[in-house]
């Protein structure tokens, strides 16, 4: 089997997450408390983050020539394909890191209803309700392939007759008393020639390209071809012996087949270690409730580097207080792996979000904040 190349693309496509808390604010994580009823607000989620697992399986068909078992003696040929067969191969692995909608982590932002000096403000949002962005000092002007499998029947089509025309002559002779009459007369009849008879007519061919190659080099015709026409003539008679060599040594044919996974990585800092599928060179990719084949699996182990952090950040959150300003993620450094019986066929340092802590800013005195679009981790912050 080959080695499996694995493309890695991680989606980095920057949008920046802007926003300025000039005014203060308070945000609730709904899922601790519910907010006060009578409070005015808009809702807000983080997101988490997607592994998905593009595989490109290489399939190689191979097909029995119809002349296969006449190769050899009337070509000489032994190495022909013998049976119909196919074999697979994991050709590639692509993995891609995306961000959805975590539903575990919905949060309120109460916004003051008597301000009267709260200045114009601005809340984007993706289609799934995650937060994008906020931005005061709003101004009015301010603006975002199948191949079909081959069959035996797709083999050049032969350009000899396959029916063969026999001539018999029959006498029948006719007695009238001491008279003997001798008629004569033809009858034709068409059958089908024999496999061995094609096959046989098909090497006469063969050996008929070869004889007209021979001659348009060594300039038989006595023609002065131009260099484009002989090198045309050539390759057309290249290309025909070639298709008559196919029907007894049979055609190898490639496709390939492309199949998508995708797993949202466990929260839990023991990782994630998730079954896809399972492979086998012989039938390709398969369902992992399959008994055929080795089984593909998702394996994402973090770096548990930050338990000073973890601990910090866990008391933080016990620490009364009346404001508490936006909540966003600190994502890990984690590894993902796809892992094939006991190798890795391809792998992924990168940070995902879940697998990290979740925190919150200050509820004001910042000017501006920017967020990675994937991971959710704080990449510039501004202050007054």
């Amino acid at each position: 089997m080959k080695p499996y190349p694995a493309r890695i693309a991680l989606v980095v496509t920057m949008f920046f997450v802007t926003f300025a808390c000039k005014a203060q604010f308070h945000t609730v994580a709904v899922k601790k408390s519910m907010p006060d009823i009578k409070a005015e607000g808009i809702f807000y989620s983080l997101s988490r983050n997607v592994i998905k697992i593009d595989v490109t399986i290489e399939k190689t068909s191979r097909y029995k020539g119809p002349y296969a078992d006449y190769a050899q003696k009337y070509l000489g040929i032994n190495n022909v394909i013998t049976e119909n067969k196919s074999t697979y191969d994991l050709e590639l692995v692509n993995l891609t890191v995306m961000a959805e909608r975590d539903p575990e982590h919905t949060y309120f932002i109460e916004i003051p209803s008597k301000s009267k000096s709260l200045p114009p403000l601005a809340l984007q949002f993706n289609e799934e309700g995650v937060l994008g962005g906020m931005q005061f000092n709003i101004s009015e002007n301010s603006s975002r392939q199948a191949s079909q499998p081959m069959h035996q029947a797709d083999f050049i089509e032969q350009l000899q007759p396959s029916v063969l025309e026999k001539t018999d002559t029959i006498i029948r002779r006719i007695s009238v008393d001491t008279t003997t009459i001798e008629e004569r007369f033809v009858r034709r009849s068409v059958s089908e020639k024999t496999t061995e008879q094609q096959a046989k007519d098909a090497a006469a061919l063969i050996r008929k390209i070869e004889e007209n190659k021979f001659n348009l080099l060594t300039g038989y015709q006595e023609i002065n071809y131009s260099r484009d026409a002989l090198d045309f003539m050539l390759n057309q008679l290249d290309s025909l012996k070639n298709e008559y060599l196919d029907l007894f040594k049979g055609k190898v044919v490639k496709t390939y087949e492309y199949h998508t996974f995708s797993i949202t990585p466990s929260a839990s800092s023991e990782g994630t270690l998730e079954t896809i599928c399972r492979f086998s060179p012989e039938v390709g990719l398969v369902e992992k409730s399959s008994f055929k084949g080795e089984p593909v699996s998702v394996k994402v182990v973090t770096d548990n580097d930050s338990p000073a952090l973890d601990q910090f950040l866990k008391s933080r959150e016990n620490v009364s207080r009346r404001k508490t300003g936006i909540f966003y993620r600190i994502p890990r450094h984690s590894r993902i792996s796809i892992i094939m019986g006991e190798h890795e066929i391809a792998g992924l340092q990168t940070q995902i979000s879940q697998m990290g802590s979740v925190t919150f800013l200050p509820a004001r005195g910042l000017s501006g904040v920017k967020f990675h679009p994937v991971s959710g981790a704080l990449i510039l912050l501004s202050i007054n």
